[in-house]
C-alpha cells in the first residue's frame, strides 16, 4: 500500500507540469482595448440621440390619439398634475416643442 501511495505522488509530480499553463511573456499578451477615438464617441452620440429621438417620435404618436399633432386633456390618460407641469403656455396642449424642451431641460439637470 505504501508503495503504491509513493508512485501515485511521484506520477502526480511528474505529469502535473505537463498540465500547467506557460506564462505568456508580457510583449506578447495581446493589446488592451484602445479608448475611444473622438470620432467614434461622437458616433456614438449620435445614434444615441437618434434613438432618444425615435423614442419621444413614438411615444408622442402613441399619446396623440387624433393626430392633430397636439396632445390634449382629453387624450391625456396619465395623471393632470404632469400634464399641467408639461404644458409650458398653459393653452391645454401639449405640443411636440413642449415635451422636447422639457426633456432637454431634465437631461441638463442630470
Amino acid at each position: 500500500m505504501m508503495k503504491t501511495l509513493i508512485a501515485a505522488v511521484l506520477a502526480l509530480f511528474v505529469v502535473s507540469p505537463v498540465f500547467a499553463q506557460p506564462r505568456v511573456p508580457r510583449d506578447r499578451r495581446p493589446p488592451r482595448q484602445q479608448r475611444l477615438t473622438p470620432d467614434q464617441r461622437r458616433t456614438m452620440r449620435q445614434g444615441m440621440v437618434a434613438r432618444r429621438g425615435r423614442a419621444m417620435r413614438h411615444a408622442f404618436r402613441n399619446l396623440d390619439r387624433d393626430s392633430n399633432g397636439t396632445i390634449s386633456r382629453q387624450e391625456w390618460k396619465r395623471r393632470p398634475e404632469i400634464f399641467d407641469r408639461l404644458d409650458a403656455n398653459k393653452d391645454g396642449q401639449l405640443t411636440r416643442d413642449e415635451l422636447r424642451r422639457r426633456a432637454r431641460a431634465a437631461r441638463r439637470i442630470r
